[in-house]
């Protein structure tokens, strides 16, 4: 399986979120583990229901995925939050 996949199998936004975030957290373990040694470095994320492997072959590329991450989770933590709409009086507005 991978990480599409595993998101889009959730079942709410806050599932969605708590995903995303162990993606991000696996991928900056493995990032941190395989520093030293620029070789090809992949990692794997159990969840006990699923399994991802997924390889990159440079820590740029690990990096545009943790960012890549990041930018998806802020867009589902926006939807999640501004669900509200603000009512304003019109004398509040000069």
């Amino acid at each position: 399986m991978n990480e599409k996949l595993y998101i889009d199998s959730s079942t709410s936004l806050i599932d969605r979120i708590n995903r995303i975030d162990s993606i991000i957290d696996a991928l900056i373990l493995q990032q941190s583990t395989s520093a030293p040694n620029s070789s090809i470095s992949s990692y794997q994320l159990n969840d006990g229901q699923t399994v991802i492997n997924t390889s990159y072959t440079s820590q740029e590329m690990i990096m545009k995925a943790i960012e890549g991450f990041e930018k998806l989770r802020s867009r589902y933590l926006l939807r999640l939050n501004s669900n509200g709409t603000i009512l304003r009086d019109w004398r509040g507005l000069r």
